[in-house]
């Protein structure tokens, strides 16, 4: 029998032992499992976290779509001014080429004018020279006869000017 309480005793012991071991076990499973729901509690905060930022990274990028969108209006809305004013400037060109061309034909029959006068001038100190030698009049008539001349020459500057303003004004029109 002592042998058997000896064996028991053992047993006892044994099972004592097996006991702190398995309570040995079980605190280190708790803490294992705290641990656990310690990071599971982080992960679940970090993939919060993620959640937010990408809804805050899906809202700034519908934010530079609209952006994106705006930019490519405001660029078509350049584009389109872009080409009216070449349009514009094409228009304004080709006016400005028919006023130097109606003004290069105005200052062809001013030239033309002039040229009229000049030799309407030459022909009157020729004749004038003519009757000078045929008539033999003496200095003073011939002094009084230059200054009728220049009056009647300016006169005549004086017409072919005013002519020359009126027809630049009617093209002016």
């Amino acid at each position: 029998m002592e042998t058997e309480m000896e064996t028991l005793r053992e047993e006892k012991d044994a099972m004592e032992k097996d006991k702190k071991t398995i309570e040995k076990e079980m605190k280190t499973l708790h803490e294992e499992k705290d641990a656990i729901e310690k990071e599971k509690k982080c992960m679940e905060t970090e993939m919060e976290t993620l959640r937010q930022q990408k809804g805050i990274a899906e809202r700034a990028k519908r934010n530079m779509e609209t952006e994106m969108e705006t930019l490519r209006e405001e660029k078509d809305a350049v584009e389109a001014e872009k080409k009216n004013n070449e349009t514009e400037m094409k228009k304004l060109l080709e006016e400005k080429e028919k006023e130097i061309k109606s003004m290069e034909a105005e200052m062809k029959t001013l030239r033309e004018q002039k040229d009229a006068v000049d030799r309407e001038k030459k022909n009157k100190e020729t004749e004038r020279e003519k009757k000078s030698m045929e008539t033999d009049i003496p200095e003073r008539a011939k002094k009084n006869m230059e200054t009728d001349t220049t009056e009647q020459d300016n006169e005549l500057a004086k017409d072919t000017a005013e002519q020359g303003k009126k027809k630049q004004a009617e093209d002016d029109k």
